[in-house]
């Protein structure tokens, strides 16, 4: 027979409120306790009282605060705008089921933010969000082979996103290094007469033929590659 304990006795942070006894399936007696947030009675177990602060309902009713506020930050626009797009992040790299999964998470690619707050915090100090959204700006890692995280995300336009995939063809020329997209925008400055199919200047420069090689040969293309043929 369990010991009865005084009416007002501190098991813990919480407080007895009567000398009801009952007792678990395992036979160890539950006191009735007072929880000392929301002032709900329960029975606790006097170890289990003695180590909690606050009821099982409390506890779950924090833990969805506190998991609200890091997914929407501080609830502002601004905060909702980043977390939305910190989600659409996280389903790329951890859910198998996402269409671009094998891009990102298939790949190893990883998000080392801790949390979406603590990525509401890195971007909104560096972006001004309106802008971002008024621009139409995409999120793009700088090292396409490196993961989300601070230093290596940044806010860039549709094409400069385009332009940096890991196939993308880097042809060095005098005035600087270019993509194939570059490349081809170059040749239809210099050779306007030409319509030139990017996969035919990839394969060109993946052999290594110069820009004005590709000039030169322009007759071996494919007639569908030319204009007006």
């Amino acid at each position: 027979m369990a010991r009865k304990l005084q009416v007002g006795t501190k098991l813990g942070a919480y407080t007895v409120v009567s000398d009801k006894i009952e007792y678990s399936a395992r036979g160890v007696p539950r006191y009735n306790v007072e929880c000392p947030v929301c002032k709900n009675r329960l029975f606790a177990e006097k170890g289990n009282a003695e180590r909690s602060k606050q009821c099982e309902k409390c506890r779950r009713k924090e833990h969805g605060m506190r998991l609200k506020e890091q997914q929407t930050g501080k609830g502002s626009d601004e905060a909702r705008f980043w977390a939305k797009m910190y989600g659409g992040i996280k389903q790329r790299c951890e859910n198998k089921y996402n269409p671009n999964y094998a891009l990102y998470g298939g790949r190893g690619i990883k998000t080392k933010f801790e949390s979406a707050a603590s990525f509401v915090e890195y971007m909104s100090s560096r972006y001004d969000w309106q802008e971002v959204k008024a621009q139409k700006l995409q999120i793009d890692r700088e090292d396409v082979n490196g993961h989300y995280e601070p230093g290596n995300v940044r806010m860039v336009t549709a094409e400069v996103n385009a332009n940096n995939r890991r196939n993308n063809v880097v042809i060095k020329l005098s005035t600087g290094e270019y993509n194939s997209k570059q490349v081809i925008a170059e040749l239809a400055r210099i050779a306007p007469h030409v319509k030139f199919s990017r996969p035919a200047i990839e394969r060109r420069l993946h052999k290594g033929q110069d820009i004005h090689d590709i000039v030169n040969a322009w007759d071996e293309l494919k007639p569908q590659y030319k204009r007006g043929r």
